[in-house]
């Protein structure tokens, strides 16, 4: 209530898992839409569900392994093949021909036929990963995605034309334009009211959230230089 009402900061609520989350600091403005180069490292994250909504989220990682959400899916009723096809029809249609496809470990389940869902997903041309579900150290990865890291260029750019005053910005952007249900549910996504190391999950639409968690498994920390207390850089003439 206090970041709301004195700092303006109408993201910030009580129980909020995400409380480094800054709509100002993590989302790229419609207005700065801007295309994700090819050669960035792309990912999906996939959080299965039929008549509960079935989340996509659209991962690139950049040179300093910042993690940018270009594309959604958030859907009900959509059953497993058009799935499939849904999501190779946009990786398509984008020219993306080498997207890591993470999803949630209940795909592979028996469900008395011969195929799983991810049996399913593959026949229709998308293959998959089998995401690892821990969740606390998802979460955790999470939660360091949103902390800062060494300045992106989109705020760079920003800092040179006044528009940003810092030398850091986040690990992880979303694009408002491309995202709005991740925009809309995982900033409110709340924490546990037993373990707090968790995200709530019963009544909660954590399904962007999850998917999101899936890639963070996946693709692991982000490197940081380690500079000790007696770190002397070199000169010009060392190097």
């Amino acid at each position: 209530r206090r970041a709301a009402m004195r700092d303006g900061d109408w993201d910030a609520t009580a129980g909020q898992f995400f409380s480094q989350w800054s709509r100002a600091r993590h989302v790229i403005p419609k207005e700065d839409t801007f295309n994700i180069p090819m050669e960035w490292q792309r990912y999906a994250g996939i959080d299965y569900g039929i008549h509960d909504a079935w989340a996509v989220i659209w991962i690139a990682l950049d040179n300093n392994s910042r993690m940018w959400g270009y594309r959604e899916y958030c859907l009900s009723d959509v059953m497993a093949p058009q799935q499939a096809q849904l999501i190779l029809a946009a990786e398509v249609a984008a020219k993306e021909d080498s997207v890591v496809h993470v999803a949630d470990p209940s795909m592979w389940g028996q469900r008395g036929t011969p195929y799983s869902i991810a049996d399913i997903y593959g026949l229709e041309g998308v293959g998959l990963l089998k995401a690892n579900n821990d969740r606390v150290v998802g979460w955790s990865l999470c939660h360091e995605r949103l902390n800062e890291g060494p300045i992106c260029e989109y705020h760079q750019h920003k800092k040179d034309i006044g528009q940003w005053h810092e030398d850091t910005c986040p690990m992880f952007h979303v694009f408002e334009s491309a995202c709005p249900k991740f925009i809309e549910t995982v900033p409110t996504l709340p924490r546990d009211d037993i373990r707090p190391d968790d995200a709530k999950t019963r009544n909660v639409e954590d399904h962007m959230a999850d998917a999101w968690r899936y890639v963070n498994m996946y693709a692991g920390h982000f490197a940081r230089p380690i500079f000790y207390e007696d770190y002397t850089p070199p000169t010009a003439q060392q190097m």
